[in-house]
């Protein structure tokens, strides 16, 4: 995978997409979807401008990893949607069963919960216990490929969320409930927003999930 840095770099110089339109003269819609999609087509011309005027190389400019990923749905033995990370390297493929599990007592997520409260908390099971294999593919990429497969996920979540349950139990944690529905669950709370701790293979993410429109808050 190819990706621009665009983002990275402006970060680091503390520069602002109006003073590098201004500068440049390039358009405010192309540098803003630069920095917002680190796989959109960029022309020659444009890359030798920005790189000028920031002094970098290609080679700075772009960041390359030798993994690409793919992912998709799969119904489980459940009828939910399980998330398929497909995972290319050369000439070989790897595909991993992500399975997000829902739950909405902190009590309930395992002894490594954190003290904050959430309202809703999303653990992510790899299906064949392959998690220290995605962990060290995650492990090996550039920052700018860690936070874009992040992403891919997290929207993969959103994506079918009004099709997930979770599995309520007795009071003594032992019996199990009927399955409900996320969404009924959420929207009961009566909020414009929630809470949301999402936990990767290889780490927690603490979000905002807008309830009406079901997508995780960048």
């Amino acid at each position: 995978m190819l990706a621009n840095r665009l983002s990275v770099l402006l970060a680091e110089r503390q520069l602002t997409i109006k003073q590098v339109v201004d500068e440049t003269k390039i358009s405010r819609n192309t540098i803003s979807n630069i920095t917002n999609n680190i796989n959109s087509n960029i022309s020659t011309e444009t890359i030798d401008t920005l790189c000028r005027y920031l002094e970098v190389t290609p080679s700075d400019f772009f960041s390359f990893s030798p993994y690409k990923f793919r992912l998709g749905f799969a119904e489980s033995y459940a009828n939910e949607k399980m998330i398929l990370f497909d995972v290319l390297k050369g000439r070989t493929e790897q595909m991993y069963q992500l399975k997000p599990v829902f739950i909405i007592d902190s009590l309930w997520f395992d002894e490594l919960a954190p003290l904050d409260t959430f309202e809703l908390y999303v653990d992510i099971e790899e299906e064949n216990s392959n998690d220290k294999e995605i962990i060290n593919i995650f492990n090996e990429l550039p920052v700018v490929f860690k936070n874009e497969v992040t992403n891919m996920i997290l929207n993969k979540i959103s994506d079918a969320l009004r099709e997930y349950t979770y599995e309520t139990r007795d009071a003594d944690f032992k019996n199990h409930k009927k399955r409900k529905s996320v969404t009924d669950y959420l929207l009961s709370l009566n909020k414009n927003e929630v809470s949301v701790l999402v936990r990767l293979p290889w780490g927690d993410y603490s979000k905002r999930l807008n309830v009406k429109r079901l997508n995780f808050i960048k």
